[in-house]
């Protein structure tokens, strides 16, 4: 049942219904990206005590994201400008 719910989930994200979604800043070291869209877990809370996780497409483009800013150092990034790199 959680993997179907949990694919429920994925297949609402991908039909652009973005009533589930949090958008929250994401650390890694000196870097940040802002506006990052997590998912809000169907019963309010996951088994890890949150109220949200990281779709699968979204940790992708984080990684992308990074790279990025490695290679351009830069520091900051917003997730809503990832047209611009591509």
């Amino acid at each position: 049942m959680a993997l179907g719910g949990l694919l429920d989930r994925v297949q609402k994200l991908q039909n652009e219904d973005h009533s589930d979604i949090i958008k929250k800043d994401i650390r890694n070291g000196n870097l940040i990206v802002k506006n990052v869209p997590h998912a809000k877990y169907p019963n309010g809370f996951g088994p890890d005590g949150k109220d949200a996780y990281l779709p699968s497409h979204v940790v992708y483009n984080l990684t992308i994201i990074f790279n990025y800013m490695i290679k351009n150092k830069r520091l900051n990034f917003n997730f809503e400008d990832l047209d611009l790199i591509r």
